[in-house]
């Protein structure tokens, strides 16, 4: 059931990454240059609250450096490129394994 939720979750980031690149394209045509959107404010715009939330956590009750530089550069990412790597990892570590013929093994 585990690896099914995480296939299912990497398909899912896969897609966002797909809606994010065409989004950022739409956006890109009407401007006349390449744009794309950071991780960061595609977060901003679903939930502001969370965003300062999750720096305040982490940086009282984790580990400050970790949110900066750390995962203040992952958010000047560029958004499609995110989720298509965390996709891809999730695919790639929850993949259905083959079954191979082992000589002495059944």
């Amino acid at each position: 059931m585990a690896k099914k939720l995480c296939r299912g979750t990497g398909w899912l980031c896969l897609a966002l990454a797909i809606v994010a690149i065409g989004a950022d394209g739409v956006n890109s045509l009407n401007i006349g240059h390449a744009q794309f959107t950071p991780l960061g404010a595609v977060w901003y715009r679903v939930s502001p609250a969370t965003i300062g939330l999750a720096q305040a956590a982490i940086q009282s009750h984790i580990w400050p450096p970790l949110w900066d530089p750390a995962i203040v550069a992952v958010l000047r990412l560029p958004a499609f490129a995110v989720a298509a790597a965390l996709g891809l990892l999730l695919l790639l570590l929850c993949r259905a394994r083959s079954r191979r013929f082992r000589f002495g093994h059944k």
